[in-house]
């Protein structure tokens, strides 16, 4: 029997064991999901007879309720065999107790804890999308209400398991596509550079964009490698094709907060530029503002020795809550793109309209390069027009390109730059 020593409830072979069982056959069944989030605030000889009172609390339940430790913080508990008006009280009882304290060798603890309620079958269809959910939601940020069904988007973590599906065949099988979309200067109306992303076709799930594939290659541990995979992809079409790509003056490439978390990744990207003998003067790296937060102890020496090789730096998205510009200064970014939403917000907001004005003027002032993206119609081009922003980058100005496409309107240009 698969049990969690300290607890002695059942562990998570046994949940998917007998979760796996019930779904097979088609059986209606509940899983409650309980989440204590302060359980690392809790002493460590205190937290194990904690959790000891907890695991004999679930044990109490009922009959029909068998109660598992699947994770150090997460309890489930599958309940058969009750009506949904039972299975709802046995919930807000559940509630009802955590919301109370617990007593231990006189301490008294007051634990944070949230709820899910999931149905099934329902429209979960499988296993994978039931841990999928138990995974998320245990990330998610606290509210005071017990999660149901309808409180997840079933379809797109269905969708999800998809992509992660697709995206590791499309790392065997090397089968993502890179995407150019062109970067311009809003003053001399002029193309600058090309910021690339990754996307990948599925015949089912079709396109599968950046931000899709970001999101499931992070939760999958993939993301380095594909990270790796475009900037090698991307350097190699520049050595293929010098004569287009050197009429821009900067390739943008993504760095994602996976590699940067990986021992020497600045060595290996400097081995890849000298493979290609391309002038690192050309190659800007884009971060994320996550990324910055997330390995900002790490990118400190490795970001240092890439400017020196003459690699130059970007901030993208800025805006999202991350970071604040009295940080970003401390960095060595040339570059700051500001997240496309505060752009469009700021077509129909006043306030907003403001407050990037301010963002671009004072980024300016601190010498940083500024850049916008989501300029996706003649409205938005006005406004930056108005403003202290050097580039622009949206769909009104050029859409995303293929690499063929890019090398053909590369062509057409005749000299560095090119007029809009």
């Amino acid at each position: 029997v698969e049990m969690d020593n300290s607890t002695k409830l059942f562990n998570m072979r046994a949940f998917l064991l007998s979760t796996r069982a019930r779904i097979s056959h088609n059986e209606d069944f509940y899983v409650l999901e309980i989440v204590i989030e302060n359980l690392n605030q809790v002493r460590l000889q205190t937290r194990e007879l904690l959790m000891r009172r907890v695991a004999q609390y679930l044990n109490m339940l009922g009959r029909d309720c068998v109660a598992y430790r699947i994770e150090n913080n997460v309890f489930c508990v599958e309940i058969t065999n009750y009506s949904e008006i039972v299975v709802d009280q046995i919930a807000e009882d559940v509630r009802n107790r955590f919301s109370g304290v617990w007593e231990i060798e006189n301490e008294y603890i007051k634990l944070n804890a949230k709820f899910a309620l999931l149905q099934l079958p329902e429209e979960f269809g499988d296993l994978e999308c039931l841990l999928s959910v138990i995974r998320d939601f245990a990330n998610h940020p606290y509210e005071d209400k017990i999660f149901l069904n309808c409180d997840f988007d079933l379809e797109r973590v269905k969708r999800n398991i998809g992509v992660e599906r697709v995206l590791v065949r499309a790392l065997e099988q090397n089968d993502f596509e890179v995407s150019y979309t062109p970067i311009f200067s809003i003053k001399k109306k002029e193309m600058y550079g090309l910021q690339c992303r990754i996307k990948m076709m599925d015949e089912d799930l079709g396109y599968i964009y950046e931000k899709d594939i970001i999101q499931v290659a992070e939760k999958s541990s993939k993301l380095a490698d594909i990270n790796i995979w475009i900037m090698e992809k991307v350097l190699r079409a520049y050595d293929n094709n010098r004569q287009e790509f050197s009429k821009v003056e900067k390739i943008f490439l993504p760095l994602s907060s996976a590699l940067c978390l990986q021992f020497g990744y600045e060595n290996h990207f400097m081995e890849m530029i000298r493979k290609y003998n391309i002038n690192p003067s050309v190659i800007c790296l884009l971060l994320s503002e996550r990324t910055t937060s997330i390995a900002k102890s790490n990118l400190s020496l490795s970001m240092r020795q890439l400017k020196q090789f003459g690699v130059s730096f970007g901030l993208y998205d800025y805006g999202n809550g991350y970071t604040n510009l009295s940080s970003v200064y401390e960095m060595p970014f040339t570059y700051l793109k500001v997240d496309s939403g505060i752009l469009n917000d700021a077509s129909t907001n006043e306030k907003t309209r403001i407050m990037l004005q301010y963002t671009l003027q004072l980024s300016d002032e601190l010498n940083f390069k500024t850049m916008v993206g989501g300029v996706d119609d003649e409205e938005k081009m006005k406004i930056l027009s108005r403003m202290e922003c050097e580039y622009g980058e949206g769909n009104y100005l050029f859409g995303s390109l293929s690499e063929e496409e890019v090398l053909r309107v590369l062509r057409e240009l005749p000299e560095k730059g090119g007029a809009l």
